[in-house]
């Protein structure tokens, strides 16, 4: 049996949801023949739901003017998104993780991230 809030999830993420990719850049070893640090890049295209972030009155908020928030499902292949080394691609611009929290009711396993992405 389908647990109620992952199949209110799914049915989210297939109506209202669309493709997002997630792309992460992980540092590699030092080539000695080029003399540079090899890095990969890993691109996933998942389910989202983007919304523009509601901007806060209060002065340390991180949440700017412009930011979008953003609730993806894990899936096996996908990268943690992590701030700072992994960007967000939607709509044809890409955006930096700023902040990533994990929404997780029952303390098993993540449902969602949210994220909140700047350009």
């Amino acid at each position: 049996m389908i647990d109620p809030i992952v199949r209110t999830i799914n049915n989210l993420m297939q109506l209202r949801g669309g493709p997002v990719d997630l792309v992460a850049t992980t540092p590699g070893v030092y080539n000695p023949d080029t003399s540079q640090v090899d890095t990969q890049v890993v691109t996933v295209t998942v389910r989202g739901l983007v919304f523009d972030a509601k901007e806060s009155v209060s002065p340390n908020s991180l949440i700017r003017a412009g930011d979008k928030q953003v609730f993806i499902q894990p899936q096996q292949d996908m990268p943690i998104p992590v701030p700072m080394s992994v960007e967000l691609v939607y709509g044809g611009s890409r955006y930096s993780v700023v902040v990533v929290e994990e929404l997780n009711p029952t303390g098993a396993n993540v449902l969602l991230y949210e994220l909140i992405v700047r350009r």
